[in-house]
C-alpha cells in the first residue's frame, strides 16, 4: 500500500486562534479517528491568517473512490487547552487524492 504527502492550508482569524493552536482531525488513524491527532499547524511567516500542516496519509496519489464514498472526511479545529472548537458545517470529504495541497 502507498503513501502520499499533503500539506493542507486553511486561513483563521488571528482573533479566533488566540492563545490556541489550529488543528486537524478526521476519521482516519493519521488523523485522530475523530480525536486529538497531534497534528498542529503552522502560521504563515507571510501572513498571520494562513495555517499549513503537513501529513503523511496511506493512499496512493490518484487514487479515488466511488462516487458515493470517501477516502477520509475531516474538520479543521482550534485547540485552546482541554477545549476543541470544530469548524462549523459539514465534515469535508476527499474522495481522490489529486493533488499534494488542500487550500481552504
Amino acid at each position: 500500500r502507498g503513501s502520499c504527502t499533503i500539506t493542507f492550508h486553511v486561513v483563521v482569524q488571528t482573533s479566533e486562534v488566540g492563545d490556541g493552536v489550529v488543528s486537524i482531525q478526521g476519521n482516519i488513524p493519521e488523523l485522530g479517528n475523530w480525536q486529538r491527532s497531534g497534528i498542529y499547524f503552522t502560521q504563515s511567516p507571510f501572513s498571520s491568517e494562513d495555517w499549513y500542516a503537513t501529513v503523511e496519509l496511506p493512499f496512493e496519489m490518484n487514487k479515488r473512490v466511488k462516487w458515493n464514498e470517501s477516502l477520509f472526511d475531516y474538520k479543521y479545529v482550534i485547540e485552546k487547552g482541554s477545549e476543541v472548537v470544530f469548524e462549523d458545517g459539514d465534515n469535508r470529504s476527499v474522495t481522490h487524492i489529486k493533488e499534494e495541497f488542500y487550500d481552504v
